[in-house]
């Protein structure tokens, strides 16, 4: 039997690879290639506890307690069992695995996990991704502030030469380490590309793949959204995967195409440093592994400002219009939308019951009057019926939730975007959403 291991690293498609791989588990098994299922991840990261040292992913799954350590690693114990169980069923030819925490292991670890897999093949191959500097802190950044308030440091970026040559000293039978961009891949696509070139699966099954595409991007509107919509309801925690930023990344998904917003780019002052910081690395791997990324300046000579060198060194950034290219007229028009959207549902869902005691016309708090008048329909103002009704759902919900103490005023527009306005309004509609009986939170109204 021959081991494929992917190994990372991390933001270089590794979930899109493991959900996909999920999803076809059973047409891989057609094939002689087992994808085991051990938990509800789709991916084996729970695997490699077995052969870590306790110190290492304090982070992760709740290892900074020693109980759950040992439980873990007892836990791991079970699941290399069940993936014995697995192979041994049928007359698979490949065993696929998946984490892209392998590539963070230590190397002493890394050679246990190696030793383990021989166990299960003659043949282990291991194959990771990279990514170029600029476009891997973009990902990372925006991965954080979907779920989280805080602006990552510089330091997130990855030293890749250094990863690639700890990776080229593992005793596996075959390494491959491929750049992340969709130009280098066969179909433009992750899957199809590792399905043709290291699983060397039929033509006909890789067309018929169904390729989940997760972590999709989102503007960079949309993040300067998100960082004070999650600092208002969990500020200063990332909680992964919450239900409230799920609700508004969804709505945002649906919306942000019709304003024409795209994906997030570095100011390029900021790209600029970034790679006048790594490019004796990045330059490396060019010479010694054939990874030539093709949006790198490897030539270099561009002016680093002063601005962006103090934050290069200072690593600490708190200002995301510093290190991303904000529209803040288009993040104030998706603000807007969203909040509109979210209105609507709530009227097309819960009529009756923000509805039967009919609010006074009038707003009657600080944030009700500011939000009023970012929306054009202040005290006073003629409106048709539909802005009427929406008007007097928001003065309904601004009165019952805690908002109504907040003290803010409206930021001129030519000096910022108004998410810290929109943001608190937001994250209460989203919460009244989803207390409404039968209603999926995830889904926008019809």
């Amino acid at each position: 039997m021959r081991v494929v291991f992917h190994i990372g690293t991390h933001k270089t498609g590794s979930t899109t690879l493991q959900e996909t791989f999920t999803r076809n588990a059973d047409v891989l098994a057609e094939h002689g290639i087992c994808y085991p299922s051990i938990s509800s991840y789709p991916q084996h990261t729970q695997l490699i506890f077995a052969d870590t040292d306790d110190e290492e992913f304090p982070g992760s799954f709740a290892r900074r307690v020693p109980e759950k350590r040992e439980a873990g690693k007892v836990q791991a114990e079970e699941f290399w069992n069940a993936v014995r169980e697995q192979v041994t069923k049928s007359k698979f030819e490949v065993l696929l695995l998946s984490s892209e925490f392998v590539f963070g292991m230590r190397p002493r670890s890394q050679e246990r996990l190696i030793e383990r897999l021989r166990t299960f093949g003659e043949h282990v191959h291991f194959v990771g991704y990279m990514r170029s500097p600029a476009s891997h802190y973009v990902s990372a950044l925006q991965q954080t502030l979907k779920y989280g308030d805080e602006v990552i440091g510089l330091d997130k970026i990855p030293v890749l030469g250094s990863k690639y040559r700890a990776a080229s000293r593992l005793p596996v039978d075959q390494l491959t380490i491929k750049k992340f961009e969709r130009s280098a891949f066969l179909y433009d696509c992750i899957c199809k590309d590792f399905a043709k070139t290291i699983l060397n699966l039929p033509e006909g099954v890789i067309q018929s793949l169904d390729v989940v595409n997760s972590n999709e991007s989102v503007s960079a509107e949309a993040m300067a959204i998100l960082k004070d919509f999650n600092h208002y309801h969990s500020p200063g925690l990332r909680r992964a995967g919450n239900a409230l930023s799920l609700a508004l990344i969804d709505r945002i998904q649906a919306t942000e195409t019709a304003l024409g917003l795209t994906k997030p780019k570095l100011l390029e002052s900021m790209k600029h440093a970034i790679e006048n910081e790594l490019r004796d690395d990045i330059s490396w791997l060019k010479d010694h592994a054939g990874l030539v990324f093709e949006d790198f300046d490897y030539d270099g000579g561009k002016p680093i400002s002063y601005e962006s060198r103090r934050l290069i060194e200072n690593r600490a950034i708190t200002a995301l219009d510093r290190l991303v290219q904000i529209d803040w007229a288009a993040c104030n028009a998706l603000c807007r939308r969203l909040l509109i959207g979210l209105t609507d549902e709530l009227i097309g869902l819960s009529h009756e019951s923000y509805l039967a005691h009919r609010p006074g016309q009038k707003a009657d708090n600080n944030y009700a009057r500011v939000i009023l008048e970012e929306l054009g329909w202040p005290d006073g103002t003629r409106l048709d019926k539909t802005d009427r009704l929406r008007r007097r759902v928001l003065i309904r919900l601004l009165r019952d939730a805690p908002l109504a103490e907040l003290q803010l005023t409206a930021q001129p527009a030519e000096l910022s975007g108004k998410t810290a306005i929109y943001a608190p309004v937001l994250a209460e509609l989203v919460i009244a959403r989803m207390k409404l009986p039968d209603c999926d939170p995830a889904t926008p109204a019809q």
